[in-house]
């Protein structure tokens, strides 16, 4: 081997090495963050790492780190159902009148601004490894508490007023329509000021609701 060859070994060899190791960092550190998402860097312990949050796309992060569960980004929220649960109402307007209970379900469609993202996720029991379930859950369970708040707020007169009987909860277009409406005013002021970490989609903030076992609604087991 004459001395040409053994200096482009040596200069070469050292080089493509160092090349591959270059694509194999650069490979682990591609992260990405799905569509309608957003996400925090994460270590090994899944703790938060510095106050970055990452929108949707394919981001260079450390190899050592990698991203959090998304979170819903404004325009595309996700659903959160809140389930059977009841409250005391007045039968008619006359405060002297029966108090009966009602029951509601209701999907609220939410997303998560980006300077709550990491308070949202300290919120959550499971924090920063929190999935869908959990990132709802803690939807349901605050809108829960809100839901008691707003029911007693009508009668049972003016919750059955427009309302079919003789038809399913779903083919009620109409009555829907109007209690969405009604409820999205009351739950929007209400979590303004309770200072929710998240908030209701502007075009959709209620995507369904049903009333039942109470107020001569249906009953469902």
């Amino acid at each position: 081997m004459n001395r040409r060859m053994c200096i482009f070994i040596s200069v070469a060899v050292p080089l493509v090495l160092v090349l591959i190791a270059a694509i194999l960092v650069i490979t682990f550190s591609i992260n990405t963050v799905h569509a309608g998402k957003m996400a925090v860097p994460l270590n090994s312990k899944n703790l938060p790492v510095n106050k970055r949050v990452y929108q949707e796309g394919t981001h260079l992060i450390s190899p050592f780190y990698h991203f959090s569960h998304g979170l819903p980004v404004k325009g595309h929220p996700i659903n959160a159902g809140i389930h059977s649960m009841s409250s005391e109402v007045n039968m008619t307007v006359d405060p002297d009148s029966s108090i009966t209970e009602l029951s509601i379900f209701i999907v609220l469609r939410f997303y998560v601004e980006e300077k709550n993202a990491y308070d949202y996720f300290w919120s959550i029991d499971v924090n920063f490894t929190a999935e869908d379930y959990e990132i709802e859950s803690a939807v349901n369970k605050n809108a829960t508490e809100i839901m008691k708040e707003v029911l007693p707020l009508y009668t049972c007169d003016q919750y059955n007023l427009g309302y079919d009987d003789r038809l399913l909860p779903y083919q009620n277009i109409e009555h829907e329509k109007k209690w969405i409406k009604i409820f999205n005013k009351d739950i929007q002021r209400r979590f303004k000021e309770k200072g929710m970490l998240f908030s209701l989609d502007e075009d959709e903030p209620i995507q369904s609701l049903v009333f039942f076992d109470g107020c001569g609604f249906r009953r469902y087991d």
